[in-house]
C-alpha cells in the first residue's frame, strides 16, 4: 500500500511538471489579462467624484 501511494505521488508531480504550463507561459506571457490598465486608469475622472 505504501509503495501504491509513493508511485502515486511521484506520478502527479511528473505529470504537473510535464503538463504544467504551456510554451507560452513559460516564456512568461499570460492568458489572464492582468497585465491590462483597468477602466479608471484609461478614464479616471468617469463617474460623480469630480476634482
Amino acid at each position: 500500500m505504501r509503495t501504491f501511494t509513493l508511485c502515486a505521488v511521484l506520478a502527479v508531480i511528473i505529470a504537473g511538471m510535464a503538463f504544467g504550463c504551456t510554451e507560452r507561459e513559460r516564456a512568461g506571457y499570460s492568458s489572464i489579462p492582468q497585465n491590462s490598465p483597468a477602466s479608471w486608469d484609461i478614464n479616471p475622472y468617469e463617474g460623480e467624484i469630480r476634482n
